[in-house]
């Protein structure tokens, strides 16, 4: 969400969303046939990562620094 001021007024809100790539779908499909089974990792807000996350059938993981992004994707294997 970013709200639109000017002079402390409030002039509008806009909501932003992240889209998927046009080749998103097919990408996780292939790689659950292939058995491998994805995660999202992302420092996005848990609402945001759950739409995501939702459209491709991924479990995730929200709200992350980079470094636990590391940590978390290290845990997996």
């Amino acid at each position: 969400m970013v709200l639109v001021s000017r002079d402390s007024a409030l002039l509008g809100i806009l909501a932003m969303r992240d889209t998927l790539r046009d080749d998103a779908r097919e990408a996780v499909a292939a790689l659950h046939q292939l058995g491998v089974q994805g995660v999202i990792l992302t420092g996005d807000n848990p609402r945001a990562a759950a739409a995501i996350a939702g459209e491709l059938g991924l479990d995730f993981r929200a709200g992350l620094l980079p470094a636990d992004k590391v940590t978390a994707g290290a845990r997996r294997h």
